[in-house]
């Protein structure tokens, strides 16, 4: 009986093993459904895997190819690079070493690319794997290695992330320097270390090198310090950023600060609505979120009684939600912006329940509802996988998508340029030979709204003055040429989803 009773106390979160397991497996066997779609070895995928991923993908070609990433946005091919230069630097440094072993169309660019997100993808898990075993290391009984490894999968390898984890974009990446972050401070705050504080905040420069939204765990961080007037601990903390920031700033050169900040139009519209239901979608996507939001209630109500690491994962949560949505209401914006906000939540859940189970931490009453938060929340995550592979919540396959792709590739390919699609994606070098590639900036009409002088030397212009020795219109284009075009081209063919143009005065 007693051996029966150290083995219950030892492990509290083993009957909680198997439902966590289904779910996981749940949501993995969803990832790998749309993983497969995308990244393929019989043939390069053509299509896209997130919005306004041919930016990032044209900017890594040139990355890639030694060409400068950050040029003059309003100046043909009127292209802009949003995010900050280790993003460029670090893909484009995989693909050349994927390249030291044989030579490979740029087509198959992506993919290589795409391998990498995955690649910071398992990073992640196995951080928040450490973070969650280590985080409740002041409990009574400490969660098992099985626990931590299976709800670390679930704050990562849920249908929020899932298109983004393999998505050519800086978000996973920075995601892994945010946990790299929290882990940092956790283990800071546990036991005082001046090393793992200034690994916090080299952690925080590092996700902000990648993508300059991202600075939820340096925001709580922050908040944490400054609340307890931990002075000099946040001296240190903040000192990389205080670095980093300015030197890539007055490094960088020009066309950076141009491209990341001086633009009217980067001022673009703010939406609450947008903000709102983007918040939703992602809500939808995590349910372990949802949950995660639930406890901060009773959890801020007892704020004197939490011990230090965990008011430090609730003033992370408190903080990053705000700022997320304000963040995410800026048009252009997407549900993935909840990445990290959403690890945040759902590690705080699992190390309240992990609490929750160890004898005398919680009222019957307290424990009661955290299993209840739990198990909601594992109820709902399996509806919602089973919604996306019935496909009424999002798609399984994106693999039809690249359909126009491949007929535009096979139909362009022996074309010679200046070549212009109208559909922004179709204008990537390894699909049309015209050079240099009209991957024009999605805020293009934007550009011509705060710099009259377009309308004389931009895109629309060169369209009028014959420049382009084809133009292709497609089905809903983002920008409409149909004006330009009837002025001063004639139909040449029309194909499946696509009109092909030629100047009526070459």
């Amino acid at each position: 009986m007693i051996l029966v009773e150290s083995r219950r106390v030892n492990s509290p979160t083993a009957p909680w093993l198997l439902w966590l397991g289904i779910v996981l497996l749940a949501c993995v066997a969803l990832l790998s459904a749309r993983v497969s779609s995308a990244v393929t070895l019989d043939r390069p995928y053509l299509g896209q895997t997130s919005g306004l991923e041919e930016e990032a993908l044209f900017s890594l070609w040139k990355a890639h190819h030694g060409m400068p990433v950050y040029t003059d946005a309003l100046s043909p091919p009127f292209s802009a690079s949003y995010f900050n230069s280790l993003f460029y630097t670090t893909y484009a440094a995989w693909s050349r070493l994927w390249a030291v072993f044989g030579s490979f169309d740029d087509a198959w660019l992506p993919t290589i690319w795409r391998v990498l997100s995955l690649l910071f993808c398992l990073g992640i898990w196995l951080v928040l794997w450490r973070v969650i075993r280590s985080a409740c290391l002041n409990v009574e009984c400490r969660p098992s290695s099985w626990f931590a490894m299976i709800a670390a999968g679930l704050c990562v390898f849920n249908p929020l992330f899932h298109w983004m984890s393999f998505s050519v974009r800086p978000d996973v990446a920075a995601v892994l320097g945010e946990v790299v972050c929290l882990g940092f401070l956790l283990a800071h705050v546990r036991r005082f270390s001046w090393a793992c504080l200034l690994g916090a905040g080299c952690a925080a420069a590092l996700a902000w090198s990648f993508k300059q939204s991202q600075g939820f765990a340096f925001a709580g961080g922050c908040g944490f310090l400054l609340w307890h007037r931990r002075w000099l601990e946040f001296a240190l903390f903040v000192l990389p950023l205080l670095i980093v920031v300015p030197a890539t700033l007055g490094l960088a050169g020009e066309w950076y600060r141009q491209n990341t900040l001086t633009l009217h139009a980067l001022a673009s519209q703010f939406s609450a609505g947008q903000g709102m239901r983007l918040a939703m979608s992602a809500l939808a996507k995590t349910p372990f979120m949802i949950a995660g939001l639930l406890l901060l209630f009773p959890l801020i109500r007892r704020w004197r009684d939490l011990e230090p690491d965990m008011r430090l994962m609730v003033m992370v949560v408190v903080l990053s939600i705000p700022l997320c949505l304000f963040t995410s209401s800026k048009i252009g914006a997407a549900d993935y912006y909840y990445l990290a906000p959403s690890v945040f939540a759902s590690v705080l859940l699992f190390s309240v329940l992990v609490r929750s189970l160890a004898a005398g931490m919680v009222d019957a009453m307290g424990r009661s509802c955290v299993k209840w938060f739990v198990s909601g929340s594992l109820l709902l995550q399996l509806v919602v996988v089973g919604l996306i592979f019935a496909g009424r919540l999002g798609k399984v396959s994106v693999r039809e998508d690249q359909a126009l792709a491949v007929r535009l590739q096979q139909r362009l390919a022996h074309e010679e340029g200046p070549v212009l699609v109208t559909g922004r994606p179709y204008n990537l070098p390894w699909l049309q030979p015209g050079r240099p590639a009209f991957v024009f900036s999605f805020l293009y009409d934007e550009y011509e709204k705060h710099h009259p002088e377009l309308r004389e030397h931009g895109l629309r212009a060169l369209v009028q003055q014959g420049y382009f020795r084809v133009v292709v219109d497609v089905d809903d284009p983002p920008l409409d040429f149909s004006r330009e075009i009837a002025g001063s081209c004639k139909l040449a063919e029309v194909g499946e989803g696509f009109r092909v143009y030629r100047p009526m005065h070459p």
